[in-house]
């Protein structure tokens, strides 16, 4: 007998909700260290570096990137990791830790 819920349809729909569930807990958690190290306070961006704060604005982009990804696949993947490559770039630090290299996926 054929199972229904083992469709390649329901397959694909499962493998596209997998990341959008992630994306919704790294934007929360981004969120969350965002607003507990002193979010859009006027003091917290000034004791800032300018790498510092390039690299939080990179990380804004990834989200938006995720953000756009539900709608537009390709485009806010893209849009994520030239931004993850951007943030790479400013702290080469960030690929030395091998996990890291998962976060864009």
């Amino acid at each position: 007998m054929n199972n229904p819920d083992s469709s390649p349809a329901s397959t694909i729909r499962i493998l596209r909700w997998i990341p959008r569930v992630v994306s919704i807990l790294l934007i929360g958690l981004f969120l969350v260290l965002f607003i507990g190290e002193g979010g859009f306070g006027k003091k917290s961006f000034e004791s800032y570096d300018t790498k510092t704060v390039a690299q939080l604005l990179l990380q804004a982009i990834v989200l938006i990137g995720y953000v756009i990804a539900w709608k537009n696949e390709l485009i806010g993947g893209l849009l994520a990791l030239l931004a993850y490559l951007g943030i790479g770039l400013i702290n080469h630090r960030i690929f030395e830790f091998g996990i890291m290299y998962l976060f864009p996926l």
